[in-house]
């Protein structure tokens, strides 16, 4: 696709668009016009579901973005007031999570175009934890010492305070205390769901231990589940 005057994206202009036909039939050309494009303040240095503790470098990137104009806005905590942040002239902003209570955050930055329009970043959903933080899990949907020869589907109920964990894990251990399969999820819901299959485990006494794992790949809780892998 080539605009009509020269290689530059994103402005105002006649374009065509031309392919092969293998047909025979021939090439053919259809003419277009595209509108402007608009920019859209792109926020650098965050990350979605993620837990934040010490202080990180933003920068703020767009085409055409008035920089004066660019502020960062915070909403979250047990305070949802709106905070605002400027940007300095060369879109940059140090993110301190000490300045704020633990919990989670709404992210986003706001800027007006050279024209007057305002234009509004992507709303990042991230987690600040400046404190200790604790957790609970229970293994469900299995019974203790029950057999198991198929694939099970064992649930695990999870709190977590101030923030989301940072992933769901469980371990299972042989008669001797060796893990014989690790498995894990960063999906960490009240309730989190993971698959258990004992092909080509031995026949034997088990343990299936559940962690609750923080940000710091601290195990903040755990729970055990004894059960034995039959032939069937």
């Amino acid at each position: 696709m080539r605009n009509s005057w020269g290689t530059d994206w994103g402005e105002q202009g006649d374009f065509r668009i031309a392919w092969d036909d293998p047909s025979g039939v021939g090439g053919l050309f259809f003419g277009m016009q595209a509108s402007k494009g608009f920019s859209a303040p792109v926020l650098e240095g965050l990350a979605d579901a993620r837990t934040f503790r010490s202080p990180v470098e933003l920068t703020l990137r767009g085409h055409n973005l008035s920089m004066a104009s660019a502020t960062l806005e915070i909403r979250g905590g047990s305070k949802p007031a709106l905070v605002s942040k400027p940007f300095t002239p060369e879109g940059k902003l140090i993110f301190n999570p000490a300045e704020f209570e633990d919990g989670i955050y709404t992210v986003q930055a706001r800027a007006l175009l050279t024209d007057g329009s305002q234009r509004i970043s992507h709303a990042h959903l991230i987690y600040l934890r400046n404190g200790p933080a604790s957790a609970t899990i229970k293994i469900e949907r299995m019974k203790p010492n029950m057999n198991v020869w198929d694939k099970i589907i064992p649930q695990f109920s999870v709190t977590s305070k101030p923030v989301p964990l940072a992933m769901v894990r469980y371990k299972i251990e042989n008669s001797k205390g060796v893990i014989v399969r690790v498995r894990h999820t960063d999906h960490t819901a009240d309730t989190v769901a993971m698959s258990f299959n004992p092909q080509g485990l031995p026949v034997g006494a088990y343990t299936l231990v559940a962690e609750a794992v923080s940000d710091e790949n601290e195990v903040l809780a755990s729970d055990r589940m004894p059960f034995n892998i039959i032939e069937r």
